[in-house]
């Protein structure tokens, strides 16, 4: 494992206990007629629990280096960097729409995180944001922004 497997799988445990908190406080319903946390909720556990079996890999992979040897590697400026271009895709995505701010916001990660060829960067926007479209919008018949081009 990566040293900076540890910091992923702190930086996504707090993720899900977040999601967890917000999905209780939103309402969990019934199991059936749940709330509008009940996914929300359950997808908080879900990626805790995920996120400590990370955290319980990194730190044996850690070994006999010791706490400080997991984060050593980290790499600051992009997880800051994500965190900003993630707040701007929320700020967009109302007046753009979920579809197009979705599509920018992975050419954008793509093309800048971990620099990928052109047509890879499309090509995997396309299909990701196509995927997430047809996974909230078909399957979990979930309403998102439509935005002022009318595109969602």
């Amino acid at each position: 494992m990566k040293a900076n497997d540890f910091l992923s799988g702190a930086v996504l445990a707090a993720l899900g206990l977040f999601f967890v908190a917000t999905g209780k406080d939103l309402g969990l319903g019934r199991l059936n007629d749940p709330g509008s946390g009940f996914l929300i909720f359950w997808v908080g556990w879900a990626l805790t629990a995920l996120a400590t079996g990370i955290l319980g890999q990194a730190w044996r992979a850690a070994g006999d280096l010791g706490l400080a040897a997991a984060w050593q590697g980290a790499d600051w400026r992009k997880l800051g960097y994500v965190v900003v271009v993630l707040a701007l895709h929320a700020y967009a995505m109302p007046v753009l729409g979920f579809v197009l701010a979705t599509a920018v916001l992975m050419v954008v990660l793509f093309k800048t995180v971990e620099p990928q060829p052109w047509p890879t960067a499309l090509i995997g926007a396309v299909a990701s944001t196509g995927l997430a479209w047809l996974l909230f919008v078909k399957a979990l018949g979930t309403q998102l922004p439509v935005g002022a081009l009318g595109i969602g």
